[in-house]
């Protein structure tokens, strides 16, 4: 999520109290919550991936701009990170 991110420039524009606070809670309370979600449902699913649900629930070309979208975000989240 954005709360890595968000976090340090909220330290730096605005103190330290509210960027602390936005990493715990968008980090730990908002992220947590959404990955325990997704791994939920793809538990329910057989183990399927994120692309696989949209695809099953939506049709085909949702399911495909799901996985491509994934695949983009993991690609931007490597090199911001790298």
């Amino acid at each position: 999520g954005a709360g890595p991110l968000v976090g340090p420039v909220l330290a730096a524009q605005m103190g330290y109290l509210p960027g602390t606070l936005w990493l715990i809670a968008g980090v730990v309370l908002a992220g947590a919550v959404q990955d325990f979600m997704v791994l939920f449902m793809s538990t329910r699913r057989n183990g399927r991936s994120l692309g696989d649900m949209v695809r099953e629930e939506m049709g085909r070309i949702p399911g495909t701009i799901a996985l491509f979208g994934c695949f983009l975000i993991m690609i931007i989240i490597l090199a911001v990170l790298a």
